[in-house]
């Protein structure tokens, strides 16, 4: 039997759960009070009151001991490419000065209250920022909405959209045009789920419906993640294999046996005194490595093994450079026979 080889409070508070907590009170009360529980805004304190118990059976339960186990982490392939300083200026223009100046390490304090205090009142007490207008768009098309975005979020405090932005139009080919000149880490769930699992003594099994080199070569990058074995299809078979030794396999195969890049998702990332803002690029495109290529494939089409006839066919539209959202387990191929068929099965 094993515990936990880091501190459970370094966990919880490197993994920013913080707002997702008061999130899930704010739900929760919506349903007590449209329950008629807790009616009148006196829903707060009892569903802070029951997300704070289940909150602290989890920390007990990372406190325990544990058992040896496995555990296989599914999950979308996205990578984080952290915007560095000049990036920044460069984004945020004219206000550069003034937007960074005041957002670094000792420009933005915690505005909440403890957590003993809020169960204690059954509310929240923290004071509102101090707004100018409404929320920005989540959809960030221009220089003045990022602008926008990053003095809403860091300098006033406010959640917006839990710090997830999508970036369209201008904005989104801006940022593809600089994305190697950002830091690159493993982003979306996979890194969370990964470093948590890892952190709880779990041997970590991963799989990824698009395998891309971005991933295979982060391990030299992140010692220890080339140990994750990682299960692959092949010909209906799976097979689990260390990621550094999937070099090669990275990428969409063809039916005549050779390789195209692979898509993924994407995020930049702006970090400030330990808050993090994400700009999303939707979808699943080839990001850098073989993104000068045409989409190589016109339909996709999905099947099952022993299913007869052929399934219903989506053809792509001519201008869409992004990729189908895959399902988790199967296999996918680019079938040269048959007008490029993209062909998940």
């Amino acid at each position: 039997m094993a515990r936990t080889n880091v501190a459970v409070e370094a966990i919880l508070r490197i993994a920013g759960i913080r707002p997702q907590f008061l999130e899930a009170v704010d739900r929760l009360r919506e349903t007590l009070e449209s329950l008629k529980i807790g009616p009148g805004g006196g829903g707060y304190g009892k569903a802070y009151r029951i997300c704070d118990i289940w909150q602290r059976r989890f920390e007990l339960a990372l406190r325990s001991e544990i058992p040896e186990w496995n555990g296989l982490a599914a999950f979308r392939c996205i990578t984080d490419f952290v915007l560095t300083d000049e990036l920044l200026r460069e984004l945020l223009g004219d206000q550069a000065e003034e937007l960074l100046g005041q957002a670094g390490e000792e420009g933005l304090s915690d505005k909440g209250t403890s957590q003993d205090d809020e169960l204690e009142h059954g509310e929240t007490s923290r004071e509102p920022a101090k707004e100018t207008q409404d929320d920005c768009p989540q959809e960030l098309t221009d220089q003045k909405l990022c602008q926008l975005a990053f003095r809403q979020f860091f300098l006033e405090g406010r959640e917006l959209y839990s710090g997830k932005l999508f970036a369209l139009a201008e904005i989104q080919n801006w940022f593809l045009e600089r994305l190697n000149d950002c830091e690159q880490t493993l982003g979306g769930q996979a890194g969370n789920i990964l470093w948590l699992w890892n952190c709880i003594g779990m041997t970590p099994r991963a799989y990824v419906p698009y395998l891309t080199s971005r991933l295979t070569e982060m391990h030299d990058r992140a010692p220890g993640l080339g140990d994750v074995r990682v299960l692959q299809f092949k010909d209906g078979r799976g097979e689990l294999r260390r990621l550094e030794e999937l070099t090669q396999e990275a990428g969409v195969r063809k039916s005549g046996g050779e390789m195209t890049a692979a898509p993924s998702g994407g995020s930049f990332v702006a970090v400030r005194s330990g808050r993090r803002l994400i700009y999303q690029i939707p979808g699943f495109r080839v990001l850098g490595h073989g993104a000068d290529n045409a989409v190589p494939w016109t339909k996709v089409r999905f099947s099952f093994p022993g299913e007869g006839g052929a399934s219903y066919e989506i053809e792509r539209k001519a201008d869409d450079s992004t990729w189908p959202s895959i399902p988790l387990f199967c296999e996918c191929w680019i079938d040269e026979s048959t007008a490029n068929r993209y062909a998940p099965s």
